[in-house]
């Protein structure tokens, strides 16, 4: 007795040590795919969709874990900035249930405010509002400041989408205290940028001035996106003082930083203003040529887009069409192991009733045999 629950001891421990190390061997894979991929993210590598594709699917052969989470999250960036935004939503709402099933916090407030700013970049901007809104209240339990800025700013923007200007405006300064306390040049120039734009349309250019001056001493040249926002805000402010030929300097420098760098986006902003100033200034043959880009490009960032959303489409159909593919396949093993079984409890069934036949005609040919030899002896 003493020996066989020692055998019994002995297989139990090098059961749990053989998936102990199963497992350790598993996390080491994951993390090493978790490594690389977040590397090439970072480097902007052409790598970075393969290596997170592979950390996906190694990830998913497992329970949720914050390796599948941010395998959707890189996944996600990449496809947003392919403009993909079906495919890349799908990715952020799949890293979001991954993370509130392992309780990740902070990982639920990310995917949070990126689905936010998906629906924000389509123009939905009261679902961006909410995604937003949720993913604050996140931080304000986690108590991470510089992550609250992040949202205070996001919801500042996408109230001056919403024209809730003063409630941008509480949002932006709310950014503003954080980042001066911590003294973060980039989150003190985009929350003094915010402020801006919201003073320009609220028509109060002394305010306005004010912020931007702060700005433009804390500019650095290689942070394109800062400062083509601020010659845009300059430009603006100029025309809202009636200084339309300072003004169009400004959207001028404006356009010369994004066509150099291929900033499509802010372009069209900046020769819709430009058209605008041109038509005050009676400068009808520039309005000509200006309109003649401005339309080019409109053609072409909807081209783009049109093209965008035919490979998201491609790509969700071909995603959709593998599912079934492996769902037909796990439904055809499914079956023949369901088979299987059936074959098997047949086979048990009949080799019951042949034991069961077996048995009946033994027990009958005893009492036959038995009541013949009764018969006898009374003879």
């Amino acid at each position: 007795m003493n020996r066989a629950v020692y055998i019994i001891f002995v297989f139990t421990v090098f059961t749990f040590n053989v998936s102990k190390c199963y497992s350790q061997k598993n996390e080491t894979k994951l993390r090493y795919l978790d490594s690389i991929a977040f590397s090439a993210l970072e480097s902007n590598s052409d790598q970075t969709t393969k290596h997170a594709n592979a950390l996906l699917k190694a990830s998913s052969k497992l329970p949720p874990s914050i390796f599948s989470v941010n395998a959707n999250i890189i996944l996600g960036i990449l496809n947003k900035e392919k403009g993909y935004y079906v495919t890349s939503l799908n990715n952020y709402l799949n890293a979001l249930n991954a993370a509130k099933d392992i309780k990740d916090e902070g990982r639920v407030s990310s995917c949070l405010n990126n689905i936010g700013s998906i629906y924000q970049q389509q123009g939905n901007f009261q679902k961006a509002k909410d995604y937003f809104l949720q993913s604050l209240e996140i931080e304000n339990k986690l108590n991470n400041p510089l992550q609250k800025s992040i949202r205070y700013y996001n919801i500042g923007d996408v109230y001056i989408d919403l024209d809730s200007l003063d409630l941008a405006l509480s949002y932006f300064n709310n950014s503003l205290i954080i980042e001066k306390k911590a003294n973060n040049r980039e989150g003190i120039v985009y929350a003094l940028l915010g402020i801006a734009e919201v003073y320009v349309k609220v028509q109060r250019p002394t305010d306005a001035l004010m912020a931007l001056e702060q700005v433009g001493e804390m500019l650095k040249p290689n942070n394109l996106e800062e400062s083509i926002l601020y010659y845009q805000l300059m430009g603006d402010l100029s025309v809202l003082e009636s200084n339309l030929n300072e003004g169009l300097s400004y959207y001028l420098k404006a356009e010369d930083l994004s066509l150099k760098n291929d900033f499509r986006v802010h372009l069209m902003d900046i020769y819709i203003n430009e058209l605008k100033v041109l038509v005050k200034l009676s400068k009808f043959e520039e309005y000509a040529k200006k309109a003649e880009k401005y339309i080019q490009l409109q053609k072409e960032l909807n081209n783009l887009k049109i093209n965008n959303q035919l490979e998201d489409l491609t790509f969700q159909n071909n995603l959709k069409r593998k599912e079934l593919e492996i769902e037909l396949i796990q439904e055809e093993r499914d079956l023949a192991i369901e088979n299987r079984n059936i074959q098997s409890n047949i086979s048990i069934i009949e080799s019951r009733i042949v034991w069961f036949l077996i048995f009946t005609l033994v027990f009958i040919l005893g009492i036959i045999i038995f009541g013949v030899r009764k018969m006898t002896r009374k003879k």
